[in-house]
C-alpha cells in the first residue's frame, strides 16, 4: 500500500525557514526523546503487559557515505495510524498524559526540519499488526510527493516501534557528540535514576553525575528545602545546598517541569542575582559551590523547552522569595568557604604571607635529580598530532580567541579545548586548517590540583598562560625556524603586553 497524505498544514516556504530556528542540537535532539518517553508514559499501564517496562532510546550520528545522519530508535507505544494526520500537522495538541513533555505537537517537526532535509519514520503501534514508513522529503514540498505512506516489513522484531532517520542534514554533528551526551544525561536525569529510561548515545549508556554535598558538624548534608507560593495560586518547590568541590559547569539551580530538564547544566544553569549576587553568579568560591533544583511543573514553558516562561510580574515575586529561602545558604557557604589564608594572614605584611604561601605550595620535599626522571619525548611527539586533530574533530572549543588573529603576526584563530589523557603532557598543539589547536590536560596532576583547590580565576588564568606559551612556540616555529629559550621569553613577553592591551 502506498499513499500520498499532504497534511503538513502550513505553507511550504514556511517549513523551509524552520532550518534557521534559533535551536541548540541538544535541545532539538531531545525533542525526539520527548516524543518517545511521552508514548511510553501514556501507555505505561498497556506495555507493562507485553513485557516493556522502560523506555528505550538508542541515538546515533553516522556517516552514511554521503554525509552525516541521525538515528533514533525506541521501544515505547509507536504511532497508531488514525494519529499519522497528527504528527504530520503543526500546533496540534497532543493527549494529556500524567508525565507531560510533548506537549505543542510541533517540536518533533520543526527539529526535523532544522537538522535536515529528509525524514523517515518507520512505526509499529503495539496494538496494530502493521509496520509503517513515512517519508518527508523537504526540498520536494509543493509537489504531489510531498508525503509518502508506505506499508513496510518491520525492520525489527520488537512488539513495538519507531526509528526515525534523518538524513541531509543542514549542519554537522560529529563535533558536538560530547555536548549532546552531557545534555540529555542531564535533561532526562530523573527518569534515568528512576529507572523508567534508558538512553544509549552510540555505544555508550548515559549516566547521570553524582552530587556530593557538605556536611554539617552532625554529618547530615548541608541542604535546604523550601516551596515558593505566589499570589495567582502558581508554586515550585526546590532545595539548595553547599557541594564538597566547587564546579562551576554545574553549580547554580537545574530547573525541571514534569520531571525534564529546562534550564541547567552543561549549558546553563540558572543563577539569580537574588542568590548568587550578579546575574549569571560570579566566579567566587561560594558561587562554586552552590547547587540547587527547582521543580516548575506549575509554570509555562517556551515552546523549544530551554526555559520557563513567567507571566505579569511573576519572576520579580518568584525571585524575591526563592532570595529570602536561600540566605541562609548562601550566607553559610561565603562563610564557611572563606579561604583559611585570607583568614590567617589578613593582618600580616604582604611579603610574610607570600613567603608562607610558597612555603605551603612546596611544603614537600621535591626531587631535583632530573637524571632520574623517565622522558618519553619521541612518544609523545608522535602520538601529539593524531591526538589533536582527533580532539578538534570531535569535541567543542572551550575557548575561541579568534579576535586575537591579526595581532602582532598572529595568522591562526586560536581555539582552545580540554581532554584528558594520564600519559600525555599538560597541554599539547598543533596547526590545523586555519586554527592554532591548544588543547589543555585537564587530567594532568597540576589542573586537577588547581581544580580541587583553587579557584575558577586560577584555572582561567593557568589555560591563558598555555595559550599564550602556545602562541610564543607557534610564532618562533614559523618565524624563525629554531629558537632560543631566550627567544621564548621575549616572545611570550610580546603577547603578554598585547593580552593586556586586547582587554583594555
Amino acid at each position: 500500500m502506498v499513499t500520498s497524505l499532504n497534511k503538513l498544514n502550513i505553507g511550504s516556504l514556511t517549513l523551509h525557514r524552520y532550518a534557521d530556528l534559533d535551536y541548540d542540537e541538544w535541545y532539538a535532539m531531545s525533542e525526539f526523546v520527548d516524543n518517545s518517553l511521552h508514548s511510553f508514559m501514556n501507555s505505561k499501564k498497556e506495555l507493562s503487559k507485553i513485557g516493556i517496562n522502560q523506555c528505550e532510546v538508542r541515538i546515533s550520528i553516522l556517516d552514511n557515505g554521503e554525509g552525516e545522519e541521525i538515528n533514533i530508535h525506541d521501544n515505547a507505544g509507536g504511532i497508531h495510524p488514525d494519529d499519522f494526520e497528527r504528527l504530520l500537522s503543526l500546533g496540534v495538541l497532543k493527549e494529556k498524559c500524567e508525565t507531560q513533555l510533548s506537549e505543542f505537537g510541533m517540536g518533533m517537526k520543526t527539529a526535523s526540519i532544522w537538522f535536515g532535509k529528509l525524514i523517515e519514520i518507520e512505526t509499529k503501534h503495539y496494538l496494530e499488526d502493521k509496520c509503517y514508513k513515512i517519508t518527508i522529503d523537504i526540498e520536494n514540498l509543493g509537489t504531489d510527493k510531498e508525503v509518502k505512506i508506505e506499508e513496510v516489513i518491520p525492520s525489527s522484531n520488537k512488539k513495538c516501534f519507531t526509528k526515525i532517520k534523518v538524513s541531509k542534514l543542514n549542519r554537522r554533528l560529529s563535533r558536538k557528540k560530547k555536548k549532546i551526551k552531557e545534555s540529555l544525561t542531564s535533561i532526562y536525569r530523573k527518569f534515568i535514576e528512576s529507572g523508567d529510561m534508558l538512553i544509549k548515545f552510540e555505544d555508550d549508556e548515559l549516566k547521570p553525575f553524582s552530587i556530593e554535598l557538605r556536611e554539617s558538624t552532625d554529618g547530615s548534608p548541608i541542604r535546604k528545602d523550601f516551596e515558593i507560593k505566589l499570589k495567582n495560586g502558581r508554586s515550585a518547590k526546590g532545595w539548595i545546598g553547599i557541594m564538597v568541590k566547587g564546579k562551576t559547569v554545574i553549580s547554580g539551580f537545574s530547573v525541571y517541569r514534569n520531571n525534564r530538564l529546562i534550564q541547567g547544566y552543561p549549558e546553563n544553569s540558572w543563577r539569580p542575582k537574588e542568590v548568587f549576587g550578579s546575574e549569571g553568579g560570579s566566579n567566587t568560591t561560594k558561587n562554586q559551590r552552590l547547587i540547587g533544583e527547582l521543580d516548575m511543573t506549575m509554570f509555562n514553558v517556551a515552546h523549544t523547552k530551554n526555559k520557563i516562561n513567567f507571566i505579569d510580574d511573576e519572576e520579580t515575586e518568584f525571585r524575591k522569595q526563592l532570595g529570602e529561602y536561600c540566605l541562609d545558604i548562601s550566607r553559610e557557604a561565603e562563610n564557611t568557604l572563606k579561604s583559611k589564608t585570607v583568614k590567617e594572614h589578613e593582618s600580616k605584611p604582604n611579603t610574610q604571607i607570600g613567603k608562607e604561601v610558597v612555603t605551603e605550595f612546596f611544603k614537600k620535599e621535591i626531587n631535583t635529580d632530573v637524571t632520574s626522571l623517565e622522558f618519553t619525548s619521541p612518544t609523545i611527539k608522535t602520538k601529539t598530532p593524531s591526538k589533536v586533530k582527533e580532539i578538534y574533530n570531535n569535541e567543542e572549543p572551550y575557548m575561541d580567541f579568534s579576535h586575537m588573529k591579526g595581532v602582532d603576526g598572529i595568522n591562526k584563530s586560536i581555539l582552545v579545548y580540554h581532554f584528558m589523557d594520564s600519559n600525555l603532557p599538560y597541554m599539547i598543539i598543533d596547526e590545523i586548517d586555519d586554527n592554532l589547536i591548544v588543547c589543555i590536560n585537564i587530567n594532568h596532576p597540576y589542573y586537577s590540583h588547581l581544580s580541587n583547590n583553587g579557584t575558577t580565576e586560577k584555572e582561567i588564568e593557568f589555560k591563558i598562560n598555555c595559550v599564550i606559551d602556545a602562541l610564543s612556540e607557534v610564532h618562533n616555529k614559523n618565524r624563525y625556524g629554531s629558537y632560543s629559550p631566550e627567544d621564548m621569553r621575549l616572545t611570550k613577553d610580546l603577547f603578554l603586553k598585547r593580552w593586556i592591551q586586547s582587554m583594555s
